[in-house]
C-alpha cells in the first residue's frame, strides 16, 4: 500500500491520463508495488530526481516550454523512468528528463514514475536507446552512445550494435568511423 504521502503528493497532480492514473491507483492499491517486479509505479517528489551520467544531450528549454504547456493542459501522460540509487536516496532519470523539467517548471512537487531495476549498463543503455527512438540524434551524438556502451561493456561490437538498433553493420561502422578523428577535431564537437 503506497505511503499516505505519497497518495497526498499523488492528489495534488494535476489530471493524468487514464493510462497512467490507473497504473497510480493500483500501485496505491499494492497491485503493481511488489519487490520483484521489473517496473513498480510510484509517486515521487522532483527534489529526488536526479540526471542520469549517463545522459549525452542537452536540455533542450524550448522543449521544455512546450511540454509545460501541454502537461499544464492535458496532463502528464508518461510517467518519468527512474532507477533507485539506495546509496544516494536518490532517483536517477532513465526517461523523461524533459518532463521532470516541465513539472518543475509547473511548481508540481511530485510526479509519477516507473521505477526499473537495472545495473549502470541496463540504465545506459535505456536511456540512450529511448532517446535513439524518440529523438533525432546527430551521427556524433549516437556515436558518443555508443561509445559509452562500448566502454561500459567491452563485447559489445558492430555486430551487437546493428542488431539493437535494426540498422545495418556498414550504418554503425560509419557512426563509429568518428573514432578516428583527433582529440581536437572532438573537442570541437563537444563544444
Amino acid at each position: 500500500k503506497a505511503a499516505p504521502e505519497a497518495v497526498e503528493a499523488a492528489q495534488k497532480l494535476p489530471k493524468l491520463s487514464g493510462a497512467i492514473e490507473g497504473l497510480v491507483l493500483r500501485a496505491q492499491e499494492g497491485a503493481s508495488s511488489g519487490d520483484d517486479a521489473e517496473f513498480q509505479v510510484r509517486i515521487v517528489p522532483l527534489s529526488k530526481l536526479r540526471r542520469s551520467p549517463y545522459q549525452n544531450r542537452r536540455l533542450d528549454e524550448t522543449h521544455v516550454a512546450e511540454l509545460a504547456e501541454i502537461i499544464s493542459t492535458d496532463g502528464l501522460n508518461q510517467p518519468i523512468t527512474v532507477r533507485y540509487l539506495e546509496a544516494e536516496d536518490l532517483y536517477e532519470i532513465i526517461a523523461g528528463e524533459h518532463r521532470s523539467e516541465a513539472c518543475k517548471l509547473l511548481g508540481h512537487e511530485s510526479v509519477p514514475v516507473f521505477l526499473k531495476k537495472t545495473n549502470d549498463l541496463g540504465a545506459a543503455r535505456s536511456l540512450f536507446f529511448d532517446n535513439l527512438h524518440q529523438k533525432s540524434y546527430a551521427d556524433y551524438e549516437v556515436y558518443k552512445g555508443f561509445k559509452l556502451l562500448k566502454e561500459m561493456d567491452p563485447s559489445t561490437s558492430i555486430r551487437t550494435l546493428a542488431k539493437d538498433t535494426g540498422w545495418s553493420n556498414g550504418r554503425i561502422q560509419k557512426i563509429m568511423s568518428f573514432e578516428k578523428l583527433p582529440p581536437r577535431a572532438h573537442e570541437i564537437l563537444d563544444g
